[in-house]
């Protein structure tokens, strides 16, 4: 098997009111169709996690939950330096990704757009709900597809 990484953003949220933390804040309408929309690509493309990793706010664990009942039953990692992670804390949970395995990363910009930029080589823009392929190929993560939900 080979060594698979997806790396999400978490579906569009919203605040429901000015006084809500950034951490509390649910997807909006249009995030929870998103979230199923990619858990539906995922799955269609052969593309199922054996672990996953999340951060514990509110709209990446909604995220997560509306990807689908194969997802939700995957080995889960939530792990609280995913909020808000910079680029570092986010390439030390990469390279503690199994090999031979397929790994989700699902957490926040801009550090899912820096590593997603950082691991292809290129700029990526990473908008919600936006999600990245890569395959290793010895040392290096290859770039396969960018999934968008709409």
């Amino acid at each position: 098997m080979a060594t698979r990484l997806i790396v999400m953003r978490h579906a569009k949220s919203s605040f429901l009111d000015g006084q809500q933390e950034d951490f509390e804040r649910p997807l909006n309408e249009q995030g929870q169709k998103d979230a199923i929309m990619i858990g539906n690509q995922l799955l269609n493309l052969g593309w199922k996690p054996d672990i996953v990793m999340v951060s514990p706010s509110m709209r990446t664990m909604e995220t997560l939950n509306l990807m689908g009942e194969e997802f939700i039953k995957t080995k889960c990692v939530t792990n609280s330096e995913l909020y808000l992670a910079d680029l570092y804390t986010l390439e030390d949970c990469v390279n503690k990704a199994p090999d031979d395995a397929t790994t989700l990363l699902l957490g926040h910009n801009p550090g899912i757009e820096i590593l997603v930029s950082s691991l292809s080589g290129q700029y990526r823009i990473m908008k919600e709900a936006y999600t990245a392929l890569f395959k290793k190929s010895t040392e290096n993560w290859m770039l396969e597809y960018i999934l968008t939900p709409r």
